[in-house]
């Protein structure tokens, strides 16, 4: 008992970095420049209904860069299979979909979240961030077949 006091006290004597919650995370967009507004969660909405940001943060779409097409058009499609249905495109869900038998997370390649840097069939909302990419078009992280 008194070894896990002295821990608690060795712990609560080093201190801890302060978390603010509910404090906006910084932007990349230039200084002074609005910051975007919140993914408005995509419900019930059809895939081919939904702007980048928004598939992304769905549960049950999924947004692919198809081959052979413009290089900065994207298709929200219904997910599917383990490693999409369930799982958002976002790092909030990597752990999760490491978690899951046969699936890894595929970090984005060349794909830039700015507004105007890609479309689907539904153009880029005010969620979407006014910043500038060096590259653009390829495809967005999320969780992939191993």
């Amino acid at each position: 008992m008194r070894l896990s006091i002295l821990g608690l006290g060795l712990l609560l004597a080093c201190g801890c970095d302060t978390i603010h919650v509910g404090e906006p995370a910084p932007t990349h967009g230039e200084p002074g420049s609005p910051a975007p507004a919140p993914v408005e969660a995509p419900g019930d909405a059809p895939c081919e209904a939904l702007s980048r940001a928004r598939c992304l943060a769905s549960l049950v779409c999924t947004l692919e860069a198809p081959a052979g097409q413009d290089h900065d058009r994207y298709r929200c499609r219904e997910a599917r299979g383990n490693c999409e249905v369930g799982l958002t495109q976002t790092a909030a869900d990597r752990s999760r979909c490491e978690d899951r038998d046969g699936c890894t997370w595929g970090e984005a390649a060349c794909y830039c979240a700015c507004r105007g840097a890609g479309r689907t069939a539904v153009p880029d909302g005010p969620e979407a961030e006014d910043c500038d990419c060096e590259c653009a078009g390829g495809p967005p992280a999320g969780c992939r077949p191993r």
